[in-house]
């Protein structure tokens, strides 16, 4: 989730792309490039020293196939940050291949026939499942006062918990519901 406290007058817009959409062409175009982005496990990290709100140090890391499929095969994750990715471990054959894949990929993820691009307000904000959903911005130009959005995440596992927990007092039966997993699953 964002919310803004305050946005830039000069740029600063919100993008939205549909992961799962992207994935689709993807795998009607180009479907060895699919295979391989749903097999291949590429590494992704960011540090953070602590510029953050709480001022803690952290240090993201994972390595996961960047399309996930669930059990029945199919797309119930997209995740894509291409400045968070290391460079790549794969064998030597697969190197080339992959980064054609990832090429392919960046292209449908920044065409403009499937992004969404707006601007948020003061105090407005954007929830998302980002397991679906990439989301990005557009440049600004700093000024001050600085523009300043809040971040929130929301655990899905702890979300799902909530929702059956919730649904059962609802309806006792629908509290087995299978819940897409995203990554986790």
């Amino acid at each position: 989730m964002f919310q803004v406290q305050h946005p830039s007058s000069n740029g600063g817009a919100s993008t939205l792309v549909d992961g799962f959409e992207a994935a689709r062409i993807l795998k009607e175009q180009h479907p060895e490039d699919f295979e391989l982005l749903c097999n291949t496990q590429i590494t992704c990290q960011r540090f953070d020293p602590g510029d953050n709100s709480h001022g803690n140090m952290r240090w993201y890391k994972s390595r996961l196939p960047i399309i996930q499929l669930n059990d029945q095969g199919e797309v119930c994750g997209v995740r894509m940050n291409e400045r968070q990715i290391s460079p790549l471990d794969a064998p030597e054959n697969q190197v080339i291949p992959t980064y054609r894949a990832l090429k392919r990929l960046f292209a449908l993820l920044y065409d403009d026939a499937l992004r969404l691009t707006f601007d948020l307000k003061a105090s407005e904000g954007l929830l998302f499942d980002n397991q679906r959903l990439l989301h990005g911005r557009t440049g600004f130009t700093p000024e001050e006062p600085a523009r300043a959005v809040l971040t929130s995440s929301v655990d899905l596992d702890d979300f799902h918990s909530t929702l059956r927990l919730l649904q059962r007092e609802l309806d006792p039966d629908a509290m087995h519901m299978l819940l897409r997993q995203g990554m986790a699953g």
